[in-house]
C-alpha cells in the first residue's frame, strides 16, 4: 500500500482518488465514478396502525 513520504499538505485540487492494485499500480477513480459509488439510503418505516395514548403505559 502507498505510504506517506512527507508530512506536506497536498491542496485539494492536486489530490486524486483511487485504489492501489496488488501489483502496486493505482487505479484512478474520477468524480463521476465516485458519485455512482455513493449509496442512497432506502430506509423506510411502514406504519401498520395507531394506538390510543391512553393505551400506552407511562413511566412516572
Amino acid at each position: 500500500m502507498g505510504e506517506c513520504k512527507t508530512l506536506d499538505v497536498v491542496p485539494a485540487e492536486d489530490q486524486i482518488k483511487g485504489y492501489e492494485l496488488d501489483n502496486g499500480d493505482f487505479l484512478e477513480i474520477g468524480p463521476d465514478e465516485i458519485k455512482k459509488l455513493k449509496l442512497t439510503s432506502h430506509h423506510t418505516l411502514e406504519v401498520d396502525g395507531f394506538v390510543a395514548i391512553n393505551d400506552i403505559d407511562t413511566i412516572s
